[in-house]
């Protein structure tokens, strides 16, 4: 028997249809209020298809409801729960189960066919996937969508408030997660990233500037507007700029960035930027047709400036030399007596929503420290 198959189709609602007018001429509506079309607010919705092209409802609507609570500036979100639901529903068709029959038992098993599966996936990547069912199917209990006794086992876990539970063990055997392998943030040294800022061309050079010496994510570089440059306020004899930015949640957030950084955008845009297409003359990085450069491409370029110098780096490293560097600057602030918490200065230049995603960087801190160097120069000399 062949199994279902199910796939995503995702929709950019002011992209794919105009404005919410040109959606009702295409639709043949003519009376209906605009405030009424909530989706052309969201970035990005993902539906759900079955192998006949039809709805898969539930899912759909949960995905609905992610795009309206992440308030995601990419859509990363959504595609990202989507993919995940895929991979439940993928399982549940090979293994002729519905969603109404799943129990701790079977939820042990898809645990373990994530884990040992023929995908081979990621520690990280299972624990992903584990999550969104997880919560997916809380959803469902709460909305009457599908009932499981799972879904109701941890319905009530997060009505009694052991959310660690759902996290950690059931019934003392059960997981509802694989057991995570903490990695240690990598970054890039001055050195090489020096060595990456000369190879590379612009505008992805200054790019990468941006990154490592404000800390910001890829899709904040490639966003970057002039309106942003233009509202930025000098924080005095401090060298220091500020702007604010559309950061991760759609909320705009105060970044700082050197003003010498700032000055070489700048000049950037008067010199060398690219005419831009119509409806992109906001954005500071374009490529050579005029629009604004991707994240994939960003990525890409980085990746092979540093494949060309034998480095094993990734664009995403530069956020992490950004937090390694400003720690154990502040650090050192904080030894000398001055009234700085350097953790928690470091988690609203990262503009981390957790305090416990920051703290990841305290722990690279002390593995990198000179005393640690030290004493393991000192373990090698002595095994000589």
């Amino acid at each position: 028997m062949e199994h279902e198959k199910y796939h995503v189709t995702l929709i950019r609602p002011r992209i794919d249809f105009g404005d919410e007018s040109s959606f009702l001429s295409m639709a043949g509506v003519d009376n209906f209020e605009y405030r009424r079309l909530l989706l052309f607010d969201f970035t990005v919705v993902a539906v759900i298809l079955d192998g006949d092209g039809l709805i898969h409802w539930p899912t759909t609507m949960y995905l609905v409801d992610v795009a309206r609570r992440s308030r995601s500036v990419t859509g990363d979100t959504v595609r990202t729960y989507a993919e995940s639901l895929i991979v439940l529903l993928h399982y549940l068709s090979a293994t002729q189960l519905s969603m109404v029959e799943i129990t701790e038992e079977r939820w042990g098993a898809y645990c373990a066919f994530l884990s040992r599966g023929a995908k081979n996936y990621s520690i990280s990547s299972a624990n992903l996937h584990l999550t969104v069912a997880s919560n997916f199917l809380v959803w469902a209990q709460t909305t009457g969508w599908i009932s499981s006794q799972f879904g109701q086992r941890l319905l009530e876990l997060r009505r009694n408030k052991s959310h660690n539970a759902i996290r950690g063990r059931l019934r003392g055997e059960q997981t509802t997660q694989l057991r995570a392998v903490t990695r240690m943030p990598r970054f890039v040294s001055p050195e090489d990233f020096q060595r990456i800022a000369r190879a590379a061309p612009l505008p992805y050079k200054l790019q990468f500037k941006w990154a490592s010496c404000t800390g910001i994510r890829r899709f904040e570089v490639c966003g970057l507007r002039i309106s942003d440059l233009s509202r930025s306020t000098s924080s005095g004899s401090t060298g220091l700029v500020q702007l604010q930015i559309l950061r991760k949640g759609g909320r705009l957030r105060t970044i700082y960035a050197p003003a010498t950084l700032i000055d070489e955008t700048r000049w950037y845009i008067l010199l060398d930027r690219p005419q831009p297409k119509p409806g992109f003359e906001d954005f500071v990085f374009l490529g050579e047709r005029g629009t604004p450069t991707s994240r994939q491409c960003l990525t890409r370029v980085f990746r092979k400036v540093a494949d060309s110098l034998g480095l094993d780096a990734t664009l995403h490293h530069l956020r992490h030399t950004f937090a390694i560097q400003v720690l154990g600057r502040l650090q050192q602030f904080e030894l000398r007596g001055d009234p700085i918490n350097a953790i928690k200065a470091l988690q609203i230049l990262m503009g981390h929503s957790s305090i416990e995603t920051t703290e990841i960087y305290l722990n690279a801190m002390d593995v990198t420290s000179d005393a640690v160097a030290q004493t393991l120069g000192y373990l090698y000399g002595e095994s000589l």
